[in-house]
């Protein structure tokens, strides 16, 4: 099989940090995915679904209504099963395109997307963001 489509003009080095960062997005894209699969099987097996709702997960985990650990951790379980799955998508999508260098607006509209996606998806997406808008990568893209 041959992968020279993977391959245009340019320099090694630009070549190598655009297909680390396509196989960066394609990670944190699976995560992402992994996440609301997690969020999506817990909700749906779960007795109480409650423990999604960020005002009332406190009481839910028996620590009281106010408890911040609590509150926070189920307000990101709410966030990835609502829109977990968009974001997954976009970052895989934006890991294919950039290992075959195609689409340099939708990798960087994707990128931008994903700085809400927090933690992983904003540490992926500024270096994605940083590394696209080098010189001898964008000339790659």
């Amino acid at each position: 099989m041959e992968t020279t489509f993977l391959i245009r003009t340019g320099t090694r080095r630009a070549e190598r940090n655009l297909a680390f960062a396509g196989y960066l997005q394609l990670a944190a894209g699976v995560l992402t995915l992994a996440c609301s699969t997690v969020s999506t099987v817990l909700a749906v097996f779960s007795k109480d679904p409650s423990w999604l709702n960020p005002l009332v997960a406190g009481s839910w985990y028996g620590v009281g209504g106010s408890h911040l650990f609590m509150r926070s951790i189920a307000g990101y379980m709410a966030f990835q099963f609502a829109l977990g799955w968009i974001f997954g998508i976009l970052m895989t999508a934006a890991g294919i395109l950039s290992l075959m260098r195609k689409e340099r607006g939708f990798v960087t509209i994707s990128a931008i997307f994903n700085l809400f996606n927090f933690p992983h998806g904003t540490a992926v997406s500024i270096v994605v963001l940083h590394g696209i808008a080098r010189r001898g990568i964008s000339g790659n893209l």
